[in-house]
């Protein structure tokens, strides 16, 4: 199973921070025993589901409404399919040059440089 249901997390749960009390609780050396609120089952992490909080979708639905005005500048990232569709272009090829180029992208991706950086790797 997964980590959450390794310590007793259920995923349609609603969410919940992780507690101050229990945590403070845990870095002063005191024990895992959790603040009066938790006692026995100290809540040092977070768990449910963030999908299903408020305040999560209230913030999801804002950023959903500033980025319809957003307009590209050239500078947005390329998703995995634009990724590999371009791969597959250039090996099509079948020329030291195209391998040479979807290398340089492979790399630059990996590694996360700038188109400027990209263009130095040549040198």
């Amino acid at each position: 199973g997964t980590i959450h249901e390794a310590i007793g997390h259920d995923p349609r749960s609603p969410y919940e921070d992780a507690c101050k009390g229990c945590l403070e609780l845990e870095t002063d050396g005191s024990g895992h025993e959790g603040c009066k609120f938790h006692r026995g089952r100290p809540q040092i992490w977070n768990k449910g589901n963030p999908k299903n909080c408020t305040a999560m979708a209230n913030i999801i639905s804002e950023n959903c409404k500033k980025g319809q005005t957003y307009v590209p500048q050239g500078d947005s990232p390329l998703t995995p399919w634009e990724l590999l569709d371009m791969g597959s272009h250039l090996i099509s090829f079948n020329r030291l040059w195209e391998l040479q180029t979807w290398t340089m992208l492979l790399i630059s991706c990996k590694q996360g440089y700038r188109s400027e950086e990209v263009i130095k790797l040549s040198d």
